[in-house]
């Protein structure tokens, strides 16, 4: 069982700020801090921030899809697998399943299940440009 009982600062990534109330960080645990996880290690960039160059963390979309001429089941089909490849290196994550990908020109809109010690996750709306 993973460990998610300690606290960390949460992060907005609509603003792409750390959430602050009354001139704090507001802090998160448990179910939350899995999501919070979920949804960096998607937004991260497979090998770009040297923080990571280590470890086997983020997604290579810039090397596999972005920028490319590739057909849509493809670009689908690769998003579904980089996606449940990179959470399931999470802790505390048993499954990733029934995705949604929707694409509008270079913007994918992803939605999927993420099967946890935590119950079912649902992500939805994560956009990814493409």
């Amino acid at each position: 069982m993973a460990d998610y009982s300690s606290m960390e600062p949460k992060f907005d990534f609509a603003k792409n700020e750390f959430a602050m109330s009354s001139g704090q960080f507001i802090m998160i645990s448990g179910k939350d801090l899995l999501m919070q996880k979920i949804e960096k290690v998607i937004r991260t960039e497979f090998g770009r921030y040297k923080i990571y160059e280590d470890a086997d963390y983020g997604i290579p979309l810039e090397s596999v899809i972005i920028g490319k001429a590739l057909p849509r089941n493809y670009v689908k089909s690769e998003i579904e697998r980089l996606i449940s490849e990179a959470i399931l290196k999470l802790d505390g994550v048993i499954s990733v399943n029934s995705f949604e990908v929707i694409q509008d020109g270079a913007l994918l809109t992803v939605s999927f299940y993420v099967n946890s010690e935590f119950g079912n996750i649902h992500e939805e709306g994560i956009s990814i440009g493409v």
